[in-house]
């Protein structure tokens, strides 16, 4: 049975998850502004065309990244929070001996796991340790993102020194479907010779896609799919990626601490 010496804990994942609900809905708000407008451009003879983004109304991106942070504070507080209670528990004090030196410990290999272990988690049972070592990123990864605890360090870390990245930003998700010339007697598929999309941050101005043809056609039929979202940028994980959508990975992290602490505090 949970005590009350992990009320804090629990009350701090729900401050993150206030930051969290803030955002998403400040997000979606501005997302129905429809705040961007895509124009299609072309070159001279029309062997290259592309797709240029003009951000109408731009977001509050400073105001989004101050929120992002006091949510991950939150999320590495409750982590520090259990491992308290835990010392509590088992110490049956309040505080417990030497509490200013504890502290949930988040390292990359097993090697600094027990170097922590003798600086910050000496007042625990083995079990207890135990449990805290399962749950550390090199035993929890992603599939693709870096583990979501490392994620949670460096985000927080990040936060103490300066804003979290956050941008708006193309993630990659596009495509472009063709039509034959109405002016062709004969209509002949459109393969183009090179399709690109710009992945990572964007600006009004930015050229988020673009397709080249080996014969000239100014008047080519195309569709097009873009997907903008507020993005957060990041360490690489397997993905490769550097930035990931904001709220989706918000989302995660608190039910990773959530998983996490529930593990460490039965």
């Amino acid at each position: 049975m949970i005590g009350p010496e992990f009320a804090s804990c629990f009350l701090k994942i729900g401050r993150a998850e206030e930051h969290f609900n803030r955002v998403k809905a400040e997000l979606t708000a501005w997302k129905n502004t429809n705040p961007y407008v895509v124009t299609r451009k072309r070159d001279t003879d029309g062997t290259r065309h592309s797709l240029v983004v003009d951000i109408s109304k731009p977001p509050p991106l400073d105001h989004w990244a101050l929120l992002t942070g006091d949510c991950v504070h939150n999320l590495r507080s409750a982590l520090d929070s259990a491992v308290y209670a835990l010392a509590v528990k088992e110490s049956g004090s309040n505080p417990p001996p030497n509490f200013d030196a504890l502290q949930f410990p988040i390292t990359d290999a097993p090697k600094k796991f027990a170097g922590q272990v003798k600086r910050r988690l000496t007042l625990l049972s083995t079990q207890a340790q135990a449990r805290i070592e399962r749950a550390q990123p090199y035993n929890r990864r992603h599939r693709e993102l870096p583990p979501l605890l490392w994620l949670l360090g460096e985000f927080d870390n990040i936060d103490k020194h300066r804003l979290l990245n956050v941008v708006v930003a193309n993630m990659g998700e596009g495509k472009f479907s063709f039509e034959a010339s109405s002016r062709i007697v004969v209509p002949a598929p459109v393969i183009p010779a090179r399709v690109s999309f710009h992945v990572g941050p964007i600006e009004s101005g930015t050229e988020c896609a673009y397709f080249t043809l080996r014969t000239p056609q100014p008047d080519v039929n195309y569709k097009y799919e873009l997907t903008f979202v507020i993005s957060v940028g990041h360490s690489v994980g397997p993905s490769k990626r550097k930035f990931g959508e904001l709220a989706h990975i918000l989302d995660i992290l608190i039910t990773e601490v959530k998983t996490v602490v529930d593990s460490v505090v039965s």
